[in-house]
């Protein structure tokens, strides 16, 4: 008698896959070992200990030539992640890619699971961006070295620029003006005192 210890549903499909190669010809025995093979391979890697790091706890205060940035990095996996980079973006969207411009790379050391790392840093933002929706990544493994349960989940982000704040009520985009005694650059960061 074989007992198996998977879920009900695997191990009805073992059960059938069994059933198949014990009343099949000598042929189709290896097609069903290489299913019941590929079946057990899918469930161990989804149960192996692996790090799943995330970014979270992402706080912006805007600068008179950038960003300070911090951010938490957190080990949410089942094993101990390896040193890695996080790295900080800005995107026309939300999501890490090719077409973003990295601004920063910080090293982080090994990060136990269940453990926060905290990440801070002062970015310049580049003069040349697109127009549009700007949104500043930061994104735990960055450069994607460490091999985690979730390779999506790495980012957290905000937006610094939004499209609607460049266009005046007419629909036209505003013109930039260069008058050096503008008090326009003022932030009111008063909501980020209380945090």
């Amino acid at each position: 008698m074989l007992t198996l210890s998977f879920r009900p549903f695997r191990t009805v499909m073992v059960a059938a896959v069994l059933s198949a190669v014990a009343a099949s010809p000598a042929g189709a025995t290896s097609t069903a070992q290489a299913t019941v093979k590929a079946m057990s391979a899918k469930q161990s890697k989804r149960l192996a200990p692996r790090p799943d790091l995330v970014a979270r706890s992402l706080r912006l205060d805007f600068l008179a030539d950038g960003l300070s940035v911090e951010a938490k990095i957190a080990n949410t996996g089942n094993r101990r992640a390896r040193r890695s980079d996080v790295s900080i973006a800005i995107s026309t969207d939300e999501i890490l890619d090719e077409q973003d411009e990295v601004l920063e790379d910080i090293s982080v050391p090994r990060v136990q699971p269940g453990v926060e790392r905290s990440v801070s840093t002062e970015v310049e933002i580049p003069a040349d961006l697109p127009d549009g929706d700007l949104f500043l990544l930061v994104c735990a493994d960055g450069n994607t070295d460490v091999k985690e349960r979730n390779e999506t989940n790495n980012c957290t982000s905000q937006l610094v620029v939004s499209a609607a704040d460049n266009v005046s009520e007419d629909g036209e985009a505003d013109e930039a003006e260069d008058d050096d005694d503008s008090d326009d650059d003022v932030v009111d960061d008063s909501e980020y005192d209380d945090q």
